[in-house]
């Protein structure tokens, strides 16, 4: 749905199935974006806030749901500004930990796990935690 944000009037709407790729919230925001980018004045969706931007720019809003990269890329190639919640991290295991439980010193080219032990970070930026992960409590 595309609404105008100082009065709510909606100004474009989808109805689609309940499932389905070509039904999912990115896919049916792209084709608004497509709409509008054609031309089609209704299809606009709500103005960016001038503190946002430029001013000349649409600002698109959603949840974590419109939060492809993909749709993220489209909005940004039309000048518009994505206002969208990134999805969270998710661990690469059941109760894992992700990148945002390291504590990562740029400054001192470091980076701590969890547990506390320290590696140094290697040009390549791949850190191995290797031996000190066996007898690990959180493992």
């Amino acid at each position: 749905m595309a609404a105008e944000p100082g009065t709510g009037i909606i100004t474009d709407e989808e109805l689609t199935r309940a499932s389905g790729q070509e039904n999912s919230d990115p896919a049916v925001a792209g084709e608004f974006l497509a709409r509008q980018a054609a031309g089609d004045r209704q299809a606009r969706p709500a103005p960016m806030p001038p503190t946002a931007g430029d001013g000349d720019g649409i600002a698109w809003y959603g949840d974590t749901a419109y939060g492809t990269g993909e749709l993220r890329e489209a909005i940004g190639q039309a000048g518009h500004q994505a206002v969208i919640k990134p999805k969270s991290v998710q661990p690469a295991v059941p109760g894992g930990f992700t990148c945002d439980d390291f504590a990562v010193d740029e400054e001192n080219g470091t980076v701590t796990c969890p547990a506390g032990v320290t590696r140094t970070i290697p040009p390549g930026r791949h850190v191995a935690f290797g031996a000190a992960c066996r007898a690990c409590p959180l493992r």
